[in-house]
């Protein structure tokens, strides 16, 4: 699976779960041995709605 398809798949699934009334939460270990795009691309998911 590419990192696109990944991302895809998991703004579905925060779709899914905001159509049923569920929160997600995700807890990222680790987060200062991220780099920039990936950081962007979780701030991106953050403010999924």
């Amino acid at each position: 699976m590419s990192e696109t398809d990944a991302f895809q798949k998991f703004s579905r699934f925060l779709e899914q779960e905001r159509g049923v009334g569920r929160r997600v939460l995700v807890v990222v270990a680790e987060a200062q041995n991220m780099g920039p795009a990936i950081l962007e691309e979780l701030r991106v998911l953050s403010n999924h709605q």
